[in-house]
């Protein structure tokens, strides 16, 4: 039933952009997760790591599924960003390896995310969030370095190109659903001006065809009413007009 219920929001349905993005990416967001949590227990992550990467996958699976059943995807999204930005980019960023693992990749993805499923205020202030959290991070890292969970040679190169590139398909993904709504957003577009000009072409027709019918018989009924006031016209002319 959920499955169906997204497919339809994201495909069918008139919803926003914005709500569409938050389905798709969501998506995305927690099948990634889902991957490096099992690559993190495959390359020796740190228990905490692991912990928290679980925890975000059980919290963000449960937001997305109440935000589509509920029908509350716009304040989901809010909150599914709140909980990204002042939470897991941080925590997985000391808890990953800093610089030396995937979480710099991903302050990226959440910049792409919240950049899409928010609006107006909220989108700003969003962005100067995650611009000051990060600088926050990099430079408390820098300063505290035995804050940062450490990594190994092997573990650091794995995690960064793991992230690297489901970062990168995250993108393509997105990038290639926003070209696909946008064909058929477009597809929509050109048939309502195509019912719209073939509805003006109608009408336009009707009234002509109209103005024809009309205008024969009343050039016939000012014609006689002409004769008829004239002076010379007899009673037998004027009974013949009207007959």
């Amino acid at each position: 039933m959920l499955y169906k219920k997204v497919k339809k929001i994201i495909l069918e349905s008139d919803a926003s952009l914005e709500d569409k993005l938050f389905i798709l990416l969501s998506g995305v967001a927690i099948a990634a997760m889902i991957i490096i949590f099992f690559v993190g227990i495959f390359i020796g992550e740190s228990f905490t790591d692991l912990l928290m990467l679980g925890g975000a996958i059980v919290i963000a699976g449960l937001l997305s599924a109440f935000a589509v059943l509920s029908h509350k995807i716009g304040i989901m999204a809010g909150v599914f960003s709140f909980i990204i930005v002042f939470f897991l980019l941080p925590v997985t960023f000391f808890t990953g390896g800093g610089i030396y693992g995937g979480g710099p990749l991903w302050f990226l993805f959440a910049i792409l995310f919240t950049s899409l499923t928010l609006k107006g205020a909220l989108r700003k202030f969003f962005f100067v969030a995650q611009v000051l959290i990060s600088f926050g991070c990099y430079g408390f890292a820098y300063h505290y370095p035995e804050y940062v969970t450490e990594h190994n040679t092997t573990v650091a190169y794995m995690d960064s190109f793991i992230s690297l590139v489901l970062t990168m398909s995250a993108v393509s993904i997105m990038i290639t659903f926003v070209l696909r709504l946008y064909k058929l957003e477009n597809e929509k577009s050109q048939a309502r001006k195509k019912e719209i000009e073939e509805l003006n072409a109608s009408q336009n027709h009707f009234f002509s065809s109209m103005s024809h019918e009309i205008r024969t018989p009343m050039n016939a009924i000012i014609g006689y009413t002409t004769l008829a006031q004239r002076d010379d016209t007899t009673f037998d002319e004027l009974k013949s007009f009207l007959n």
